[in-house]
């Protein structure tokens, strides 16, 4: 449940926001939205199984193999994997969960969107979710959708998702790290997420900053990367003027 404490006051929604950083890159799950997607779109698929016991139990081990993937315990690779052989989602249920994590937006980010809209060529989504579950919310904020790397579902002639396509990056091990250097963007880049991965972005891909969104999921393995912490939007922005 979010802490109310994390609300902006209307008063500063419309403040100009000068920052300190020329690019600055967002996860999605668990910071730019309140939920993670692939969960969303597990609980649909499951919400029709007759044996509800068993229904729970392969819920929670599709979040257990997430929060194992964004503390860093496997690869994100391997999670992915391992996520996507428990469901068989349709075109249809993609499309429902699309709908619900666009009503999930974090509260303080959405709040902001003259932020979002004013600097959205500055603004890029790293994200190893899937960009079909993630445009409407990304449209919403006024974001670029050329602005955003994520992952494609491979369905077949009913509609039905088979897999996933590998040869992106950001299905891959160390992806999002890798999606960006090869961005190759010029100037200095900050990293904003809740999991292990994005810390990689500035670990091995070279951003100059990592600040670790708390506002929706607190992971101490990522915690403990950085002396920068945000609870709301309106934190990250005050580091964002003074690092």
């Amino acid at each position: 449940m979010e802490n109310t404490e994390n609300r902006l006051l209307p008063s500063l929604i419309e403040r100009e926001w000068p920052i300190n950083f020329d690019y600055i890159i967002i996860d999605f799950d668990s910071t730019l939205v309140k939920l993670e997607a692939l969960d969303v779109l597990c609980e649909i698929v499951l919400r029709d199984n007759h044996d509800k016991k068993e229904a729970e139990r392969i819920m929670q081990e599709f979040k257990n193999i997430t929060e194992q993937g964004m503390t860093g315990k496997i690869t994100f690779d391997q999670s992915l994997a391992r996520r996507m052989e428990m469901i068989a989602p349709t075109r249809a249920q993609v499309g429902e969960a699309a709908k619900i994590i666009a009503d999930s937006i974090t509260e303080s980010f959405l709040a902001n969107r003259k932020f979002f809209s004013d600097n959205k060529n500055k603004i890029f989504i790293i994200s190893g979710g899937f960009t079909e579950m993630m445009l409407l919310a990304i449209k919403k904020l006024g974001l670029k959708k050329e602005n955003v790397y994520a992952n494609d579902f491979i369905y077949d002639s009913l509609d039905k998702v088979i897999g996933v396509n590998t040869e992106k990056l950001t299905a891959q091990e160390g992806g999002k790290a890798n999606k960006f250097k090869e961005l190759g963007l010029q100037g200095r880049s900050v990293v904003i997420g809740d999991g292990f991965t994005d810390f990689e972005i500035k670990e091995i891909g070279g951003a100059d900053a990592f600040i670790a969104f708390i506002g929706n999921v607190t992971r101490e393995a990522v915690v403990d990367t950085t002396k920068l912490i945000a609870r709301s939007f309106e934190e990250m922005l005050q580091i964002l003027q003074t690092t």
